[in-house]
């Protein structure tokens, strides 16, 4: 046996024993956590649920466990999935290890950086064994994977494709590829090829997240720009935008049957492009305490009775 191979099976031993410590008293049991509902959707769409939004953007990660879960019975499937995510995870603090000693050479430093990788929850305790939380690790993973140009260097196209699935569960891909971005922005031109493949994935799949969000957003604030031009007054224009923008995203989400990702459009890029605070907040500002109380009020009770009118009508 070799004694890189040797190496390797020590340090994924003492890994899994550190991972699989961590969780040893909620194996085998659903997070209440973002992800608990995702089985759910499993099976009412199958696989078509993988580009399901959640969140407001896609997550492949979590959504890919749970089909995988699917594929067995149902008791025991939350064991599956504690195996699964803890699986996933000592994969990445094993890719964090050879990262770092591809970096700099030295083992013990390497083995160090990927156990505090498992010890340090990569968002809050709660994500530790919850195959919902699986983006945080794998966007802790990428951000170390970035830092070692050796060993980006080296394996071009597997960052590439780690960058484009770290994407495709959570749009911070894009948040640890700016070091790429302010190293690669002022030369551009003299940059290597594979930086500029790398920076391609990560705003590409940022891109593919925010889209249906985005373009929901930019449509609905225009629209609110030409309703409100057309009133008499800032005032009645704010009023009557919001108030639309209610009804809107209430019709939407109690008497339509829609998909995810057509409520991401509708609900979370055109309402709330649609809808503005900031105008609101500037027209509270601008009034007499009074009058300010009485719009806010008003605004306020409109929108209740708009959304319990549809809500009493969906459950008739």
């Amino acid at each position: 046996m070799s004694k890189n191979l040797l190496r390797w099976l020590l340090v994924s031993v003492l890994y899994g024993l550190v991972a699989f410590g961590r969780i040893v008293n909620s194996f085998g049991k659903f997070a209440s956590d973002p992800g608990y509902d995702f089985l759910l959707i499993v099976e009412k769409d199958g696989l078509k649920s993988l580009f399901s939004g959640s969140e407001g953007y896609i997550q492949i990660g979590p959504r890919l466990l749970a089909i995988i879960a699917r594929l067995f019975p149902i008791d025991q499937q939350a064991a599956v999935l504690s195996a699964a995510v803890t699986i996933v995870v000592i994969m990445i603090a094993l890719l964090v290890f050879q990262a770092v000693i591809t970096q700099f050479g030295k083992t013990f430093l390497a083995v160090i950086a990927g156990l505090a990788f498992l010890v340090v929850p990569a968002a809050a305790e709660s994500t530790v064994g919850n195959y919902g939380s699986i983006k945080w690790p794998l966007v802790v993973g990428l951000a170390v994977v970035i830092a070692c140009q050796k060993f980006v260097e080296a394996n071009v196209l597997f960052t590439v494709a780690l960058v484009i699935f770290v994407g495709l569960c959570s749009p911070l891909a894009i948040a640890v590829s700016l070091p790429l971005l302010g190293y690669a922005l002022p030369k551009f031109g003299q940059v290597d090829k594979s930086l500029k493949y790398l920076l391609a994935a990560a705003v590409g799949v940022t891109l593919l997240q925010i889209l249906l969000v985005a373009l929901g957003g930019v449509l609905g604030s225009l629209m609110r720009w030409q309703i409100i031009e057309v009133l008499p007054n800032l005032s009645l224009g704010v009023f009557v935008v919001n108030q639309l923008g209610v009804l809107l995203a209430g019709y939407v989400a109690y008497r339509m049957k829609t998909t995810i990702n057509q409520r991401l459009f509708w609900i979370t890029g055109f309402s709330g492009g649609f809808t503005t605070m900031l105008s609101l907040a500037f027209i509270l500002h601008e009034s007499n305490p009074v009058s300010g109380v009485l719009y806010a009020a008003a605004s306020l009770a409109v929108s209740l009775l708009i959304l319990n009118i549809l809500k009493d009508k969906a459950k008739s």
